[in-house]
């Protein structure tokens, strides 16, 4: 099934350094969800852990995969679709005492085989940006772009990036991708944050996050979502943590569809260190919209717990609240449930799996929405530079009386895929 390749590439190997270099250090009580985000080791993928290490001044890569995707859209024939994704990849890390910077960019080319009228280029880029300003003040930045066919359950074998129903950022209030046919969907979401520790035991962030959404067929068309906000964090004891915040989302989209504001204010909110490396976080929340010319407000809640070690990292969290859907700029009262699992098995091998769960109602009788995701997938380092990987996907949608139209969906995909890597440009 696999496609043959041949390449000239530039990495770090994934056998002689599993975590990379650490991450530009971190406050003490930096938070999960709720506070600046705990992070996950690197290591713990064996793409993400040569991608990220900071070792590699200069890299180059190629990767082949072979997908098969079925389709089930209300009002249409089953697909059954095979495609062939080609992929070379450069990426870039540097780190000093005071700042952490990795750029990547993918171009790609897919071919489906039973519709070649759909092959198409895909474009797929990160970045992220960690600076110290001064001992008590960060600085975080961060940018994710992709342009290319909306083959849920795809994400060029990074399995961090398939769960996109709901968004768990360090920024709190939640939105939800609303799933369309097959076509070309360009996406750019863009992150900041700047933190000030005042005295040992409290830290003030401002945060914002820019959205942007271009969908080639769907009638929702372009969609820009803004967030800003203010979120505290105090220590209390060492194994506990009391953070508030304040945020504001405003999803607009063109003249045919309304644009949507959700107003949140967290206080209180509780995280518990129960050990070195998990956390337990609960917290209440007022939420509040202006929509369809009437005021909406609503008592929210989350709930989660998080672990991270050197072999694995485990995140489940639950909302209950306000949500936007991206793209036609739908306001929901709902659930949200996230599930992330990281384990390294061993030095050659990776087990990664994903999991999201939307439901939701509208303020227009009858208007519901329940979408779903879920992906799994080991990634194998056959040799010293070249990584195999294999994903199972699911995502499912159905939607009932909302003002703009998108299918109900059931989807499933399975792919393989060969990475290539050889030793790496490194500085010093």
């Amino acid at each position: 099934m696999l496609v043959g390749f041949c390449s000239i590439a530039l990495a770090q190997s994934p056998t002689t350094e599993q975590g990379g270099t650490p991450p530009v250090q971190q406050e003490s009580g930096a938070g999960t969800v709720q506070g600046a985000e705990q992070r996950e080791p690197a290591g713990l993928s064996l793409i993400d852990g040569i991608l990220d290490n900071t070792a590699t001044h200069l890299g180059f890569a190629f990767a082949s995969y072979e997908m098969y995707t079925t389709d089930a859209v209300q009002g249409l024939p089953h697909n059954r679709v095979t495609a062939t994704m080609l992929y070379p990849e450069i990426f870039t890390n540097f780190r000093s005492k005071r700042s952490q910077f990795h750029l990547d960019y993918s171009p790609g080319y897919r071919m489906y085989q039973q519709q070649s009228g759909n092959n198409a280029v895909a474009h797929s880029s990160t970045m992220t940006w960690d600076l110290r300003l001064a001992r008590s003040t960060s600085f975080q930045l961060s940018n994710w772009f992709t342009s290319s066919p909306n083959d849920y359950g795809f994400t060029l074998g990074q399995s961090g990036q398939l769960s996109l129903l709901s968004q768990i950022q360090t920024q709190p209030i939640y939105t939800q991708d609303v799933l369309v046919d097959r076509q070309r969907i360009v996406r750019d979401s863009l992150t900041a944050t700047v933190s000030q520790r005042v005295g040992k035991k409290t830290k003030v962030s401002l945060f914002s996050s820019y959205d942007y959404l271009r969908y080639n067929r769907a009638s929702f068309s372009n969609t820009h979502g803004f967030q800003v906000g203010v979120r505290l964090e105090y220590q209390f004891k060492k194994w506990l943590f009391l953070d508030s915040s304040y945020s504001t989302y405003l999803n607009a989209v063109n003249d045919a569809l309304r644009s949507s504001t959700i107003h949140r204010l967290q206080v209180g909110g509780f995280r518990f260190q129960i050990s070195p490396t998990t956390q337990l976080y609960t917290t209440g929340t007022a939420e509040y919209s202006h929509y369809l010319g009437a005021g909406h407000t609503v008592a929210g809640a989350e709930a989660g717990l998080t672990r991270s070690s050197k072999s694995n990292s485990f995140r489940l969290a639950y909302h209950h609240g306000l949500s936007t859907a991206l793209g036609p700029a739908t306001i929901l009262e709902g659930d949200d449930v996230t599930l992330a699992f990281r384990q390294r098995l061993s030095s050659r091998f990776s087990l990664l799996m994903d999991a999201a769960y939307m439901q939701g109602v509208g303020f227009v009788p009858g208007a519901t929405m329940r979408t779903g995701t879920g992906s799994g997938g080991i990634q194998m380092s056959v040799q010293r530079n070249l990584v195999a990987s294999m994903n199972v996907g699911y995502a499912s949608q159905h939607l009932s009386n909302f003002s703009f139209t998108a299918p109900n969906i059931r989807r499933y995909t399975a792919y393989v895929g060969l990475q290539y890597f050889m030793p790496a440009f490194r500085g010093r």
